[in-house]
């Protein structure tokens, strides 16, 4: 696995190495554009911001952005080699930056102490971290990251991982700052690496399914929470049951109405039982009707969305799962009715899943003949 991580960093690096300041300037603004619009950047009062290196993808506009929405920002301050080196220390403004030094892989390196001789805040002292925008080397839609193969921000992330899950808190949401040339196929992951929320490119946005579901994993599993435990793994499993829609059609998760309007095109005339004989007609009629089905639901916007965030595309709103969320980050009076009314609202988000993965397989009904028409 070490090896295959050493063969991909240097493949991104040659690339990195031949592509233009100027490109990476366009790209990195591109990608402040798209993160700033991001309702996660938005509603974050507090974020980390990495300090970028050459080649990598710049976030002074973002940190700009966040100062001047009167956001409070943390940056990394590498403190020795082991991968428990890094911590996040409070940055007061753009002034404050620009005074930090740089280090030997020209990166602002910020001291301990800020001007006034005040230790700066850390985050998972403060326990107040909403969002940490990461830098990587190389990164794939399923949220898998390459760093630079110190371990800094994967020892940084399970530190603070714990620190929440005491404090019962979720996680904050980690994102991943990507140029074109770094998104690739399959990142190789190591059993201590972590897994990104979302993925940003200069050409899309790459949400992962279930973070409002998996947000809710934050409890002690001991007591009353094995019940929301055990809720919580049921609707996993319920999602992850279901085949992909993006893949019974053969499109990616960023694929235009057009495209998709393609391939679904290809794929009934393959599987339409019309075109079948008698010995190969049964043996498709499935298949057909899982594309046709997958075409109802991401071609239109409002299914496509609900499914993009849930994993499941029934006609309900869903709001049990954002009542799960409210919960998660806000928490209600511990008592034994609210307890039972969260567990609830979980349990009845199981129903409409079941049902919708049932209507799935149903077979289409069949159009009546036409009449003929009288002359």
């Amino acid at each position: 696995m070490a090896g295959v991580k050493k063969e991909l960093r240097k493949q991104i690096a040659a690339v990195l190495k031949a592509t233009e300041a100027a490109e990476v300037a366009l790209q990195s603004q591109q990608l402040t554009e798209r993160i700033y619009a991001l309702p996660e950047f938005r509603n974050a009062k507090v974020l980390s911001v990495y300090l970028e290196m050459p080649k990598e993808a710049a976030t002074r506009g973002l940190l700009t952005a966040a100062f001047e929405a009167g956001k409070k920002v943390y940056v990394p301050k590498i403190t020795g080699r082991g991968a428990e080196d890094l911590k996040m220390v409070q940055a007061l403004s753009m002034n404050d930056i620009n005074t930090f030094p740089k280090d030997k892989w020209q990166i602002p390196d910020p001291p301990l102490t800020s001007a006034s001789g005040d230790a700066r805040e850390d985050p998972i002292a403060a326990l107040d971290l909403e969002l940490v925008l990461m830098p990587g080397v190389a990164f794939d839609r399923s949220g898998g990251r390459l760093g630079h193969g110190k371990g800094y921000y994967d020892s940084f992330l399970r530190r603070l991982g714990e620190a929440y899950a005491k404090s019962g808190k979720p996680l904050p949401t980690t994102i991943g700052l990507c140029l074109s040339c770094q998104l690739v196929d399959q990142v190789p992951l190591s059993p201590h690496d972590k897994m990104l929320d979302i993925i940003v490119t200069p050409e899309e946005v790459v949400t992962q399914r279930w973070p409002r579901i998996v947000l809710i994993w934050q409890f002690d599993p001991m007591g009353k929470h094995g019940v929301l435990y055990l809720l919580c793994v049921v609707l996993l499993v319920a999602v992850a049951a279901a085949q992909d829609l993006y893949e019974v059609l053969g499109v990616s998760a960023s694929a235009t109405p057009a495209q998709m309007k393609k391939a679904y095109r290809k794929l009934s005339l393959k599987y339409h039982p019309d075109k079948q004989t008698g010995e190969t007609r049964e043996a498709v009629k499935e298949q057909f009707v899982k594309v046709t089905n997958a075409y109802r639901v991401l071609s239109d916007p409002a299914r496509r969305e609900k499914y993009d965030l849930y994993g499941i595309a029934d006609e309900q709103e869903f709001k049990n799962f954002d009542e799960a969320l409210r919960f998660s980050h806000e928490g209600v009076e511990d008592s034994l009715l609210n307890w039972l009314g969260l567990v609830a609202i979980l349990a009845i988000g199981i129903v409409p899943i079941v049902i919708m993965q049932r209507n799935r397989t149903k077979p289409l009904k069949k159009r009546r003949p036409a009449k003929p028409v009288k002359k």
